[in-house]
This record gives C-alpha cells, sequence and structure tokens, in this order.
C-alpha cells in the first residue's frame, strides 16, 4: 500500500475518536510519504445521547496494531493538529499510546524524521491549493511514478508535500 502526495483534512466534532489516517498491520511494507494531513478537534461529539459530555479526539496517524519500519515507512509529512476545546488532536497513536507532538511520534516510531508539524496554509477552507509561503513548500520528496500533482502539475525533483505542486513562477531580477 502506499498514501502518498495526499491532502487529508479532517475537520470534525462528530464522533469520539477519529482518524485522518488508520492503519491496521496491513500485508507487506505500507509507504506514507509527501502528505498534508491537516486534523482539527471542535468540541463534543454529538452523535448520540451516550455521547454527551465526554470528550472528541482526532488523530493524524492511528497505528492500531503493527510495527513501524516493518510494517509501515512514514516520512516527508505535514502532521497538523489544531484543536479547539473539549478533547485532544494528536499526531499520533502508538504502541498503546497517544503521541501529541511530532518529537513524541518520532521517538516512538523512528519515522518521520523529515516530517513537519505546521500550518501548510490553504488557499480557504474550500480551497486546499497550498500557499507560496506554505511550509509543505519544497519538503517533499521525489517518488518513483509520481511526477505530477492533483491538477496536473510537474512536480520538480524537491516537491511540495501534499496533494498539491504551487507552480514555479520566476522571479524578475532583484533591485539594487
Amino acid at each position: 500500500m502506499q498514501c502518498v502526495d495526499n491532502t487529508t483534512v479532517l475537520s470534525t466534532r462528530a464522533y469520539r475518536y477519529n482518524y485522518a489516517i488508520l492503519f491496521n498491520n496491513a500485508t507487506g511494507l505500507a509507504k506514507i510519504k509527501n502528505n498534508v494531513v491537516y486534523v482539527h478537534q471542535d468540541g463534543r461529539p454529538y452523535t448520540n445521547t451516550s455521547d454527551e459530555g465526554v470528550e472528541a479526539y482526532v488523530y493524524d496517524f492511528y497505528v492500531s496494531s503493527g510495527t513501524a519500519g516493518t510494517h509501515f515507512e512514514s516520512d516527508y509529512n505535514d502532521f497538523y493538529r489544531y484543536q479547539v476545546d473539549n478533547g485532544a488532536a494528536y499526531t499520533g497513536y502508538y504502541s498503546a499510546t497517544n503521541r501529541t507532538l511530532i518529537s513524541d511520534w518520532q521517538s516512538a516510531t523512528g519515522q518521520d524524521n523529515n516530517s513537519i508539524q505546521a500550518n501548510p496554509q490553504f488557499a480557504s477552507t474550500s480551497d486546499l491549493h497550498i500557499a507560496n509561503t506554505s511550509p509543505a513548500r519544497v519538503m517533499g520528496t521525489n517518488l518513483a511514478g509520481y511526477s505530477v500533482d492533483y491538477d496536473g502539475e510537474s512536480r520538480p525533483s524537491v516537491p511540495d508535500m501534499g496533494c498539491d505542486q504551487v507552480p514555479f513562477v520566476a522571479q524578475g531580477p532583484m533591485a539594487g
């Protein structure tokens, strides 16, 4: 399985537990690279009366079973998390423990050494193109077989993270 060059936004309060990437010990080695994963927890869940008053949780990457390096390889991702209230937004879950920050995730899994945790700066809430100033710009890695983005634009040797490649715009000469 490969999960590469994707942009995933999970903005919810609908369920008690919510996962942008849910990994459950797939056969072989899964590759998770060059993704922008944005999770936003916004209040208490409201799915049914039994969930009233409980907190909601969202995860960028939830590993229910499997071993980092053996079952999955993850790197060059932007795992952004944003919490409002009444719950928590986690970078991940691994070895039966919530991992709040990217550094916690990296220490536990030995993965995502080139990954970041920063707001990807989408054009708007309905337009997931990243801004020219996005921290996900030129932070990906070149992957064989993935030469164009969602819009059909070519990916350079050092691509952007996520499904959108911001086109290179040649700058004029500097004044001075």
